[in-house]
């Protein structure tokens, strides 16, 4: 099986600022995997981000250049068993999530191609929809610029936004928000993400100030490691909290369904072990009563159409997803067919795209 990786270069549209970070461009790895007949491509995509805690973008490129020399002996995947168990057979791919998730996905893409179904049809049988609801992202700013972007996004029919907040200061995300709230119609859904900004007290009082503006659940309010703090602020029951950064470790995410410390789960399979652990992980956690929202990591059009092939394999939630994010990028792998936040989902085979010439493409290596 031939391999090949190419790097790209993404740039935004405007630097994105989350709590504690800010980033003006993505560098991807495009990862495909050429089906000994030549006659199929599976393509699959690492976006490391080390401010997430993922691997190094040259330790991800390390690991796809060893894994290449393994694959070279393999022949086309027949089945999903065959293809987990390529990946077990490489336990050091668990230390680089996205580099894992580049291979998995592009192995699944290869074998729905060769059987000519969709990716979701390869992951849950019969299952099958057609379109996905979205939420769109807005990072931190002043109230004028929020309020803007979200009244923007209204008007393009997303129903759902998410709002970066903790990176100033509480008041000024009370501002942003009550600026929202005024502005634009109270069917708007309104989700936040403090990526673990605040200790527990401001986190609290944080909780409490937000809770007058109807959201529907916030985002890892602590930092990932306080698991304790987690749970006592789900205790309270002011709104929803959901783990993002303490759930990526599905060992550890499971250790929170056990103790109820959360209310709803946020998962990005490019961090969480891949397509299939995170499929396995949504359906148990539906059987338990938690919900699980799948999101990206800022990844490309590849990335986001994996996620979006997974999310149409399981049952039906009327939950927006976070994979809204390709309106973020100036240039991308591809585009995406969001119409009224509705992210719509290919009729072709596999994920349904091949990543177009990139504009910013560089270091092509074939295997």
């Amino acid at each position: 099986m031939q391999c090949r990786i190419e790097q790209r270069v993404l740039p935004l549209r405007r630097p994105f600022t989350s709590s504690g970070w800010t980033i003006n461009e993505r560098n991807i790895l495009l990862f495909s995997v050429h089906s000994a007949s030549g006659a199929s491509i599976g393509w699959g995509e690492a976006a490391p981000l080390q401010v997430f805690g993922t691997e190094s973008l040259d330790t991800c490129r390390n690991a796809l250049r060893e894994l290449t020399l393994r694959l070279s002996s393999f022949t086309d995947p027949g089945s999903l068993k065959e293809i987990e168990e390529v990946l077990d057979g490489c336990p050091e791919l668990r230390k680089v999530p996205t580099a894992r998730f580049a291979v998995e996905t592009a192995l699944l893409d290869l074998y729905a191609r060769t059987l000519d179904v969709t990716l979701s049809n390869v992951l849950g049988g019969n299952r099958r929809r057609v379109r996905l609801p979205v939420n769109t992202v807005i990072g931190a700013g002043d109230v004028d610029a929020t309020v803007s972007a979200a009244t923007a996004a209204w008007a393009r029919g997303y129903r759902c936004v998410k709002l970066k907040v903790g990176s100033g200061e509480l008041e000024e995300d009370i501002v942003r928000i009550r600026g929202i709230r005024q502005n634009l119609p109270p069917e708007l859904r309104l989700r936040l993400d403090a990526n673990g900004a605040w200790e527990f007290n401001l986190a609290e009082e944080a909780l409490r100030e937000f809770a007058l503006y109807d959201i529907e659940y916030i985002e890892q309010p602590v930092p990932e490691e306080e698991l304790d703090e987690l749970a006592a602020l789900t205790a309270l029951s002011i709104i929803p909290v959901a783990a993002d950064e303490s759930a990526q470790h599905l060992d550890q995410a499971r250790a929170l369904m056990d103790r109820h410390a959360v209310d709803l789960f946020i998962l990005k399979p490019m961090v969480s072990g891949g397509l299939l652990p995170s499929r396995r992980f949504a359906l148990e956690a539906q059987e338990r009563g938690f919900e699980v929202v799948f999101t990206s990591l800022l990844d490309s059009s590849v990335g986001r159409h994996a996620v979006a092939q997974l999310c149409a394999s399981l049952p039906v939630s009327d939950r927006a997803q976070g994979l809204a994010t390709g309106t973020l990028f100036l240039e991308d792998t591809h585009r995406d067919h969001i119409v009224d936040g509705m992210f719509m989902l290919p009729d072709s085979p596999g994920l349904g795209i091949a990543p177009g010439p990139g504009a910013v493409g560089k270091d092509v290596e074939r295997v």
